[in-house]
């Protein structure tokens, strides 16, 4: 999958030499223009610098509204998501925390960290309890509970 900002278009690759094709439904032209971060777990999920979230089944988009949340995100980066995850994880750069919510918005958890304004991606292994952080050239792991 590849967002195109200017365009306002996500476009779907089929095998490495497939020609790519648009993703969403014809009547869909979102504003991609704040887009920060994409994860795909089946579904296309796409943060933004505001700190909404659309999610895209089919093309077809559906606004996820977190609830429950300790105050409002500040400079979200990274969202992650994949196929064995059972929750989305954004990166929280300006309140220094990693958030957990369900897939639905509803707030889970919440891991805070000072190094956390300086890292620059995530990933997540809820099958090894870990969530890594990327910072420079060192990696640190948060255990999940």
């Amino acid at each position: 999958y590849l967002l195109d900002k200017e365009k306002g278009a996500i476009y779907k690759y089929q095998g490495s030499q497939g020609e790519p094709r648009p993703y969403l439904a014809a009547d869909t032209a979102p504003d991609f223009g704040n887009a920060v971060s994409m994860a795909i777990d089946g579904a296309v999920w796409v943060l933004f610098s505001d700190g909404r979230i659309t999610k895209f089944i089919q093309g077809a988009p559906e606004s996820v509204t977190i609830v429950g949340i300790d105050g409002p995100l500040s400079t979200p980066t990274v969202l992650f998501a994949d196929d064995e995850s059972e929750q989305l994880y954004l990166l929280d750069k300006g309140n220094r925390r990693v958030v957990v919510i369900k897939k639905d918005g509803t707030y889970v958890s919440q891991y805070q960290w000072e190094g956390i304004t300086d890292v620059v991606d995530m990933i997540v292994s809820e099958k090894e309890k870990k969530i890594l952080l990327l910072s420079g050239s060192k990696i640190y792991a948060i255990d999940i509970k």
